[in-house]
This record gives structure tokens, C-alpha cells and sequence, in this order.
């Protein structure tokens, strides 16, 4: 990366185009699906998963085994207590479907019609859950399970779980417990060794350029959201300029480009602008 530095002494930065990162015009498909992301977090999660829930129900016996075995969803046994792995997914009837409203638009079928309450969550009592392993799909029953519901859980979340599959209701797996996959340690983040002296700071800059990320902004469009907000945000806007430097150079580059990252705005507090609508889908 170059900087070069305007009459006004305005920083700009020019980046090298990383070939890795570059989509040709002709190259663009539509044909791509994204379960290729679950499969790989799937294959990461799962050795780490499948120990974990070795040491967790070390304690239950098999009748041919020494413990209980960790089965694939396409080679489970009827009435064998067993644990399986996967990735949940959360069938919900109020999710907006594309699909479903071409099919409603398709045979004259008006939007589905909700009350206002009723969209402050896309959540129902006739939400299901299913587990998908690398194979196939099977429709998970918590109905005995304790301390975890159905609402609780949520699309994408690798999980464990122990259970069996009834021969009077196969093609389902009644679960007795259940076991996430714990956050692992962080890896801690080491600063880099700057290459001089004055890279204190206050002139910082000189050592740049530098990229600066940013969250928690907290935006609502009505004023401050905690006391001291407005402070905050004008001290950062100096410190991003390099405002508070008493000795400023002109032969320093500084911040040449913000990245603005998460948490910028927040919901207002208004009644008026929290209220949802009054129609999930509705035909034109």
C-alpha cells in the first residue's frame, strides 16, 4: 500500500488490487448454494463435538458397547439410545418465504394476514426443529428434554444429542439431553513492533498509515443514548484526525481509511417507530 500526501495535506492511500479478491464479469454465476459454509463448520465442530460428548455421558452403558456410539443419521438403529451429531435447523411457519408467496400469487391466494403483536416475533408454537448431518435430515422431539426449548434454539447451531429413534415413530429422534459446542480459548493478540521511535500515543500517525476499525457507535436518530455519548464520539472524531496532537507533521499519513464494523445504531425508543406492521406479506 502507497500513500501519497495532496497540497492541503489530506492523507489518501492507494491499495494493491489482491487477485485472490477479484471476481471476473464473466465468471459470475448463480448457481453457487452456501451449504458448502455448514458443511465446513460442520467437519471443524465435529471432532471437537464428538469428544465432548464422549466425556459428557461417559457414564451411560450400551448393551455392546463400552460406550454409546456416536452415530451418522443414515446408519441409526430403531430403539438404540445413541448420540448424533449436526447442525440444527429451525423450521418457522411465520419466516417470510419467497416462495410461498409466488405460490400464493400464483393461485389467487391473498398475503397471510397477522396482527401487529404477533410480528414483534417470527417464533410460533408450530416451529420445528430438524438436525442435518453431511447425509441427511431427521426431525428432532425435546418433548421430554428439560431446561431447553424449542424457542431457545435457532438455525445453524452444531450441536450433540442423546437420544433414540422409536420404532413407532421413525424418521424421529426423541432426545434426553443435549450438548453444545463450548467457545474455545482466544488466541491472544500481540501488537506489532513498530519501526520507530515516535509512535507514541499522541503521533502515532507518523508510523502509519494506519486502518481504523470502529464499533458500538450506537446511532438512534434522537439524540445521545447514554450520558457522555456526544463526548465520546467528538473524542473520537479528533483522535481520528489526529486533532490533539500539539506538534503536528506534515510528514505523517495517520488513518487513512475507517472501517465501521457493528453495533452502529440502535432501535429508537419510540412506540411509533418500534411498532411492526400490520401484514407479513400482502398482494398487489
Amino acid at each position: 500500500m502507497t500513500v501519497t500526501l495532496s497540497n492541503n495535506v489530506t492523507e489518501t492511500a492507494q491499495f494493491c488490487t489482491v487477485p485472490r479478491f477479484v471476481i471476473p464479469e464473466c465468471s459470475l454465476s448463480f448457481h453457487r448454494q452456501y451449504s458448502k459454509i455448514y458443511t465446513a463448520r460442520f467437519s471443524a465442530a465435529q471432532p471437537v463435538l464428538s469428544a465432548a460428548a464422549t466425556r459428557q455421558w461417559a457414564a451411560f452403558e450400551h448393551p455392546n458397547h463400552d460406550q454409546l456410539p456416536i452415530r451418522s443419521l443414515n446408519s441409526l438403529v430403531t430403539d438404540e439410545k445413541c448420540v448424533i451429531l449436526g447442525t440444527l435447523y429451525k423450521e418457522m411457519k411465520l419466516k417470510p418465504s419467497i416462495l410461498r408467496d409466488l405460490a400464493n400469487s400464483e393461485f389467487g391466494q391473498g398475503g397471510v394476514q397477522l396482527q401487529g403483536d404477533t410480528l414483534n416475533t417470527l417464533m410460533s408454537s408450530d416451529d420445528s426443529i430438524f438436525l442435518e448431518d453431511n447425509v441427511q435430515r431427521i426431525r428432532v422431539v425435546m418433548d421430554g428434554l428439560s431446561g431447553v426449548s424449542i424457542t431457545n434454539l435457532a438455525t445453524g447451531v452444531v450441536v450433540a444429542l442423546l437420544g433414540v429413534e422409536p420404532e413407532h415413530a421413525q424418521g424421529s429422534f426423541h432426545v434426553e439431553d443435549i450438548l453444545f459446542l463450548e467457545p474455545q480459548p482466544e488466541k491472544p493478540i500481540y501488537s506489532l513492533p513498530t519501526n520507530t521511535k515516535r509512535a507514541d500515543w499522541m503521533r502515532f500517525h507518523i508510523s502509519g498509515p494506519w486502518l481504523a476499525l470502529v464499533s458500538g457507535l450506537d446511532f438512534n436518530g434522537a439524540g445521545q443514548t447514554r450520558p457522555g455519548h456526544s463526548m465520546a464520539l467528538q473524542l473520537l472524531a479528533d483522535w481520528l484526525r489526529s486533532a490533539g496532537d500539539l506538534h503536528p507533521s506534515t510528514d505523517g499519513v495517520g488513518i487513512v481509511r475507517l472501517m465501521i464494523l457493528g453495533d452502529s445504531v440502535q432501535l429508537p425508543t419510540s412506540t411509533d417507530a418500534t411498532s411492526g406492521p400490520t401484514h407479513l406479506t400482502q398482494q398487489v
